[in-house]
């Protein structure tokens, strides 16, 4: 009837004009404002924008900067660039010895390699805190370093045996596999006499003063033998390789303790990141 009042047309009804569902549809700037006033975007629902560590910041509710905290992520990148730095130290350690320091640039290469799977590994949850990411490099530089330096040493002797083997016309009469491995111990013996605990401490500290074995001072032995790098430049040598296996494995890592830009795009703008 055209005469009802509004409480006849609730009582005929049974809803109230004010009760009826309305859906609204939220334009960006509308979520925005609601982000503004609640600290979370409006039609979040049961979908959460993808940044691993977004957080509401302090003031006014808004999405705050990442939390740059260390997280297993990283720890398990760390393990897995160690266990690549293994084959690749052993490869290092034939690079060092190379005439002309032309074995540095091995070193810049194997850390890119070894630094990018380390940040494959992690990348899906940056950033990490740079105290963390120095912390897990260093650990990785010094280990494939130290491999490289410990194998180089403990392959001197079989390498100078092999080389003395070559150059060496009167053996005896003994086989060249066992005057190589009498050569062998003797420079073995000569290290561990003349540069105590011997092996490849021994090694490195002949290696960083005399660098020489002379004619004489080994049985069986009637050539002089040389390393490829002695005295200041061996010491040289050795302090840019570690430079240089940083730099690769580092110029990897560190950027991590930046956020990925998806994640920046997502506190930027959260309503761009739920419709996607």
């Amino acid at each position: 009837m055209a005469g009802k009042s509004d409480a006849d047309r609730t009582r005929t009804t049974g809803v109230r004009a004010d009760e009826a569902t309305t859906t609204k549809v939220l334009t960006p700037a509308d979520q925005r404002r609601d982000t503004t006033s609640t600290g979370r975007p409006a039609a979040l629902g049961a979908r959460e924008i993808d940044a691993p560590h977004a957080g509401a910041g302090k003031t006014g509710g808004a999405a705050g900067p990442p939390r740059k905290t260390p997280h297993m992520r990283w720890w398990k990148s760390v393990v897995s660039g160690l266990l690549v730095s293994l084959p690749v130290s052993w490869l290092l350690s034939y690079a060092g010895t190379l005439p002309f320091f032309l074995g540095l640039f091995f070193f810049v290469l194997f850390g890119l390699m070894i630094g990018a799977v380390m940040h494959r590994v992690a990348a899906p949850h940056r950033p990490y805190g740079t105290g963390a990411l120095v912390a897990g490099t260093t650990l990785v530089v010094v280990g494939a370093w130290s491999v490289s330096l410990l194998k180089e040493g403990r392959d001197f002797p079989s390498d100078q045996a092999a080389h003395a083997g070559r150059k060496t016309r009167d053996i005896g009469s003994m086989e060249i596999d066992e005057y190589q491995s009498v050569v062998a111990t003797r420079i073995q013996e000569f290290l561990l006499e003349r540069y105590p605990p011997g092996g490849a401490i021994g090694y490195m500290r002949w290696a960083s003063t005399s660098g020489e074995i002379r004619r004489g001072e080994l049985e069986d032995v009637s050539l002089t033998l040389t390393a490829p790098q002695s005295g200041y430049a061996w010491i040289i040598r050795v302090i840019l390789s570690l430079a240089l296996l940083a730099f690769g494995v580092g110029s990897q890592t560190l950027p991590l303790r930046l956020a990925s830009e998806r994640a920046l795009r997502a506190i930027d703008n959260p309503a761009h990141a739920i419709q996607r």
